[in-house]
């Protein structure tokens, strides 16, 4: 039997309910967090790779976006 290298959906819901940038709204399921954009850019860039101009284009609502420390 092959053992699987991927967490389950459940497991990866709940680590997403603790992130900053994560509104949990209960039954109504999770939200994004237009406050806390920054520590979502930060994930998208240091551990997803993403380049700045892809997060600039999708982060539409940070406000801090231009001051924002890609380092």
């Amino acid at each position: 039997m092959q053992t699987l290298l991927y967490p389950t959906a459940h497991a990866v819901y709940a680590d997403l309910r603790s992130e900053p940038y994560i509104t949990y709204r209960g039954k109504r399921g999770i939200e994004l967090d237009k406050s806390n954009f920054d520590a979502l850019a930060d994930v998208l860039y240091h551990e997803c790779e993403w380049e700045a101009w892809e997060i600039e284009s999708r982060l539409k609502h940070y406000e801090g976006l231009d001051e924002h420390d890609w380092a």
